[in-house]
């Protein structure tokens, strides 16, 4: 009968008969009825087949006992025929019994991809075939697919399209454990104390969930453990040169249509897998131009690599987890590890880490029981996050904030925990003793005057700078704002969060807290853990907590102004103005939502992040979009004040501003106090354009110290740096304010000044300045 007239049913029925039975999506062939194995040349439907592209192959069936016999079939088409062909009996006790299926081949050239790398332009001209190779039991080659002077495939399923050159032993193998999940140990090694963070992951488990795996103890996915035969099936995809090729799938191979004439996505030069997933293209990429490649020497094992990666050259990956648009390159070794999209590994040694989306780790550097699940940070040339100084293997791990940069050479000792302060900067040739540091957007350095054992200061300790980022490195922080709307990449998550969003701006205020109440000791020079919560092993200088008090306070107002400005631009364009007398900020966050407090749980924070990773950006109705000003649109918000619950926290966190600002207990506030009454609003939007301006110029700033450095030290620099700035025709021939990254700031400020002359316009028309109250 005809193969490919099985309904799903009649397959169902095969096999609950006890026949043995190869499924391919309506080829199914029952092989065992007669105690025949067989070989297959099948009659596709509606295409023209020419069987004259099989040439010089081998043919090898195998059978459970010697009394069984061989049959070469061709399937209703008497006009085909074969150049020297074998059929060979094989290792009778082999476990791959079964038929061997040819769907055949058209009078065409192989499909390439939509972006050919130079190591495949030999197969420009190539013919679709089944050339030079010898073909065992149980393999299926689909329509059109290329085999090409391989040596044995034994368990292959070749979907349409796909492709197999110079491959040495491609096949299907036996596994221990249940193929379609692989087991990761993440954090400590030495797992005496049993604190390692076992997970269990496979190819359809989104980023999020495995980080709630690794972050909740009972969150573990139970995975019976079975022992079954796994062949290796390759859709979309170009294997050449690999040296071994066993139980892994290659490809979405779910696409099993008949005729495919979709380019291959999947790419693999000289590699060897081993029990590996390469996921291709899912439905919502269907239009994409990208690959994934694995490229020259490189090794993987146990391995899910999802659409579209990069791995190699000569790079060993055990045990690992790749989302999309992540990269491992030049060498790198991983081990028990999962790497978050957007990210890249190149010349280093990772293992038992969660690296999270848009990590920079491109230098020979080390990364050790490392769980970092907002990734968005870096990590310099030499540095050692898993310092060992026990003796022994890590039995403790690192727990590292979003957005942390750690310098060259820096030693992170563990246990090492700083989740609650992201963006900070530990620097060069630091030593950071086991710690717990809770200060956002910090400096954490060796001390500028060496520590004296008089006062009671361990020369080990290191000094901190909180809030240092936001008052001396701010163009640090632009240009990572900037680079992550820039350069994201990924299309299954949202990896360019706002940094400044709720949850970060609630760890800004209880540091700014914190340091309220040390800056109400007098006659103290230092404060360590003892006296601040949240130092770790670091001190704090006196002249650094008034710079960190008047940072944080200023960021929390910015953020809090940015909300009351959008919601009155949008409530003005939507032709429902604001009330021209008051606004209550207690009563416009009740509108939007109720804000939750502080979550008391570290983990919670980070398990919420993560799940708006993954929620479609809610973007702004056309209506909003045609109401709103195009300057205001052209990246002017600080955070998704669009979003209800967004927004309801920055009128609350305004709110709390303004009523400290009232009191007297925050510097950084000048002009703010209204007393019981409230705020008028022009004074509150003028104080914004305050805020912006002097963040601007501290960009500016930033990159011009940077570059007076420079001059100073080399001669020649000013002349080339200036030389390309005034040949690429802007400016005046300095090179500060040409940098996209000061132009970037400086914008948001004209886009701002711009909305609040409208907003001021508006309510003056009406010949009234709201009351903006806070009691």
């Amino acid at each position: 009968r005809n193969l490919r007239s099985l309904q799903t049913k009649e397959i169902e029925q095969l096999i609950h008969q006890g026949c043995i039975c190869n499924s391919f999506d309506g080829v199914n062939v029952q092989s065992g009825v007669h105690s025949w194995v067989k070989v297959y040349i099948v009659d596709s439907q509606d295409v023209e087949i020419s069987l004259q592209k099989i040439n010089r192959c081998v043919f090898r069936t195998f059978a459970d006992d010697s009394s069984h016999f061989f049959q070469f079939l061709l399937d209703g088409c008497e006009k085909w025929y074969i150049n020297n062909i074998e059929i060979n009996e094989g290792n009778v006790n082999s476990f791959m019994s079964g038929a061997i299926i040819i769907e055949g081949f058209s009078n065409r050239r192989f499909t390439l991809p939509t972006k050919t790398p130079f190591w495949l332009e030999e197969l420009k001209y190539q013919d679709v075939g089944l050339l030079d190779s010898t073909i065992e039991g149980d393999s299926w080659l689909g329509l059109n697919s290329l085999v090409l002077k391989s040596a044995i495939l034994r368990g292959v399923h070749l979907f349409p399209e796909a492709g197999l050159i110079r491959c040495a032993a491609v096949g299907g193998g036996t596994d221990k454990k249940q193929w379609e999940h692989i087991y990761l140990t993440l954090g400590p090694e030495n797992d005496v104390s049993k604190s390692s963070r076992h997970i269990v992951v496979n190819g359809e488990m989104s980023y999020s969930k495995v980080c709630e795996q690794a972050f909740v103890a009972d969150q573990l996915l139970k995975v019976e453990d079975i022992k079954r035969v796994r062949a290796t099936e390759i859709a979309g995809a170009v294997l050449i040169d690999c040296s071994e090729v066993k139980s892994c799938t290659i490809g979405h191979v779910s696409q099993t249509s008949i005729v495919s004439t979709a380019p291959p996505k999947v790419l693999i030069k000289s590699c060897r897998l081993h029990s590996t997933t390469i996921k291709s293209d899912t439905p919502t990429m269907q239009n994409t131009t990208h690959n994934s490649t694995i490229l020259e020497d490189s090794s993987l094992t146990q391995c899910i690599i999802h659409f579209p990666c990069v791995v190699g050259p000569s790079c060993s990956l055990h045990n690992v987890i790749m989302f999309d648009q992540s990269s491992v390159k030049d060498g790198a070794y991983l081990a028990d590890a999962v790497l978050g999209p957007d990210s890249g590994i190149a010349q280093g040694e990772c293992h038992h880490s969660l690296v999270g989306p848009f990590v920079g780790f491109h230098h020979q550097s080390l990364l050790i029981a490392t769980c970092w699940p907002l990734g968005r940070g870096n990590i310099g040339y030499g540095a050692m996050i898993g310092a060992n100084h026990s003796g022994r293997a890590n039995d403790q791990e690192c727990l590292a904030g979003e957005g942390c940069f750690f310098g060259l050479g820096s030693a992170v000792k563990f246990p090492f925990h700083c989740l609650l302060s992201p963006y900070s900067i530990f620097a060069a040739g630091c030593v950071l003793l086991p710690q717990r540091v809770a200060f956002p957007f910090s400096l954490v350095s060796s001390p500028d005057k060496p520590l004296s054992e008089a006062e009671g200061l361990s020369p080990a300790l290191a000094a901190i700078k909180p809030a240092w980022v936001l008052t001396s490195n701010a163009y640090f922080l632009e240009r990572a704002m900037q680079k992550f709307a820039s350069r994201r990449k990924s299309t299954v998550y949202r990896t360019d969060l706002p940094v400044f969003r709720p949850s970060i701006m609630d760890m800004v205020q209880d540091a700014r807290d914190r340091l309220l109440i040390a800056q109400s000791s007098a006659g103290r020079k230092w404060w360590t853990e003892k006296e601040v919560h949240g130092l770790g092993k670091c001190v704090l200088a006196r002249d650094d907590v008034a710079a960190a008090v008047t940072g944080y306070g200023e960021l929390l107002t910015r953020y809090g102004l940015h909300g009351l400005l959008f919601y009155l631009t949008r409530e003005m364009s939507s032709g429902r103005p604001a009330s021209a007398t008051s606004m209550d900020l207690s009563c416009l966050a009740e509108v939007f939502g109720r804000h939750e407090l502080p979550l008391d749980s570290v983990q919670q924070y980070v398990l919420s992040d993560l799940q708006q990773m993954e929620i479609p950006h809610k973007e702004m109705t056309s209506n909003e979009r045609e109401s709103l000003s195009t300057d205001y649109l052209k990246g002017l918000l600080l955070s998704d004040s669009h979003i209800d619950s967004v927004l309801a926290h920055q009128l609350t966190v305004l709110k709390s501003e303004l009523f400290l600002s009232s009191l007297g207990e925050s510097s950084g506030r000048e002009g703010m106090s209204g007393g019981d009454q409230g705020v008028l609003l022009d004074v509150l939007l003028e104080r914004l354009i305050g805020l912006e301006s002097k963040y601007a110029r501290l960009v500016e700033s930033c990159k011009r110290k940077d570059i007076v450095r420079a001059e100073a030290v080399v001669e020649e620099f000013a002349y080339r740096h200036r030389r390309v700035e005034v040949k690429d025709g802007e400016g005046d021939g300095d090179v500060v304010s040409g940098d996209s990254v000061v132009k970037g700031a400086y914008a948001r400020v004209e886009g701002i000044k711009s909305l609040t002359k409208l907003l001021l316009s508006f309510y003056s028309s009406m010949d009234v300045m709201p009351m903006v109250r806070f009691h």
